[in-house]
């Protein structure tokens, strides 16, 4: 058996994410590693062959990916597909099933949260993956599937544990993979969750169930991420912490075997507590990014979250008095959401004093709210919803209160108020740490605003 992850080739080679839960696109000049094919890469058995050609990191065109793939003549063939770059992708993959027809195709992403896109790409492949983490190779080899779910998800939603095991990081490592928040340019991801265990309805993420793994199975897979030479970890958990015993568990065990990992992460506010914190800093924790979305909490809360302002203000001043830095995350043109509350946002993002800010797009992605309302209100139908994402950069869907122009204009004055604020810049040169953090720091704050212009 041999095996080929494809992470598939776009005109005009842009940076986009191809996950299971979402698809998104770079907003300045990072592209992360393909993280849940690094999941999947620990279900690849030991003795078999495997490559994976991620066309965007290395900007193939669509005739050298394939001839990429021809010569190396896999048996199985996943393919990562996305909601944003649908009519690509689909391009892509009638023309690789048409060249390797007695190869099996099994394909993933965030359309196959909808029944049409599995219908489009029915006749074209054997299976389409649910999850990164209960994946049986040998088994899809044997068995059609047809084009079912495999393996399903689990239908409950409180967390499940797993077993991982080691995924095949040596096989990750590209000078286009880059972490915009890393102090060091080679860096991993390492996952001790996978899926979400908050409901908010305006993501993808919650339609996820939570499975998480034991300290121990973590803790051997750091061991190995050590003898690679790798200093920094994203860890890439859609919300750190949980369940909490397990994790203190884990950070004990990083701390005593002394990794001296430098690593960063996505933390919700409510799983915070003063002796977590600290024990993320002594691990080498340097960076999380939370989720504020609006400075509006009760426009949060009629979409599924749920935080207190105190909790949140609490978190940030517990993490700039550790040396921690904190991205905050935020969404402009939720429904409901007025020109008037979305500036206060943008005040509010400046107030709390923040190292990074993103802001983004509400987008209508599958699997969420602000789809459903489209699709039923008539915005679009299922055939024109595709190229949506939080970016922004080619579709945005206006709410109720504003047109998708006025929320364009206003997510682009958000980012040229926070980061060319002259009190923002003085932070960040005096919390820079070397010169890689530098020309890291630089170079996305220069493409993030060349891209706004």
């Amino acid at each position: 058996m041999s095996i080929a992850f494809v992470n598939p080739p776009l005109d005009q080679y842009r940076k986009i994410m191809r996950n299971f839960d979402c698809a998104t696109e770079s907003k300045a000049n990072y592209l992360y590693q393909p993280y849940d094919f690094l999941l999947m890469s620990a279900r690849v058995p030991a003795d078999c062959p495997f490559e994976l050609f991620d066309a965007i990191a290395a900007r193939w065109s669509t005739e050298e990916t394939l001839k990429k793939i021809l010569s190396f003549n896999p048996q199985i063939i996943v393919l990562a597909m996305a909601n944003t770059s649908w009519d690509e992708d689909f391009l892509f993959l009638k023309t690789l099933q048409k060249k390797l027809s007695d190869t099996k195709i099994l394909v993933f992403g965030d359309l196959f949260f909808e029944a049409y896109f599995k219908e489009q790409v029915k006749p074209y492949v054997d299976s389409i993956l649910a999850n990164p983490v209960f994946i049986n190779f040998s088994e899809l080899l044997q068995n059609r599937g047809d084009w079912q779910e495999a393996p399903p998800l689990l239908p409950l939603k409180k967390p499940h544990q797993f077993e991982l095991g080691l995924p095949k990081h040596d096989k990750f490592i590209h000078s286009q993979y880059r972490w915009p928040f890393a102090r060091h340019y080679k860096y991993t991801t390492v996952f001790t969750a996978w899926g979400c265990p908050y409901s908010c309805d305006y993501c993808i993420m919650s339609q996820f169930p939570n499975y998480w793994r034991e300290a121990n199975d973590i803790l051997l897979e750091l061991d190995t991420i050590k003898t690679l030479g790798f200093k920094e970890i994203y860890i890439g958990d859609r919300s750190f912490g949980l369940p909490y015993q397990n994790i203190l568990t884990l950070l004990d065990g990083m701390i005593e075997r002394n990794y001296q990992f430098s690593w960063s992460t996505y933390f919700h506010p409510n799983q915070y507590t003063p002796e977590l914190l600290e024990k993320m800093k002594m691990s080498g924790c340097h960076t999380l990014i939370i989720g504020i979305e609006s400075h509006d909490l009760l426009l949060l809360k009629k979409h599924g979250r749920h935080v207190t302002a105190n909790n949140l203000e609490k978190l940030i001043s517990h993490a700039e008095h550790l040396g921690i830095d904190v991205c905050g995350d935020f969404i402009i043109g939720l429904p409901g959401e007025s020109k008037a509350s979305i500036l206060e946002t943008i005040n509010y993002a400046k107030q709390l004093k923040l190292d990074y800010a993103s802001f983004n797009i509400a987008a209508p992605l599958p699997g969420t709210s602000i789809r459903k309302a489209a699709i039923e209100n008539g915005s679009f139908s299922n055939s024109e919803s595709s190229h949506y994402d939080s970016l922004g950069k080619h579709h945005v869907i206006g709410n109720d209160l504003l047109s998708s122009v006025e929320i364009q204009k206003l997510k682009k004055q958000a980012i040229r108020q926070f980061y060319l604020s002259p009190s923002f810049l003085i932070r960040r040169i005096k919390k820079l740490r070397g010169i890689q953090h530098f020309i890291i720091q630089a170079s996305e704050g220069l493409k993030l605003l060349v891209k706004q212009s």
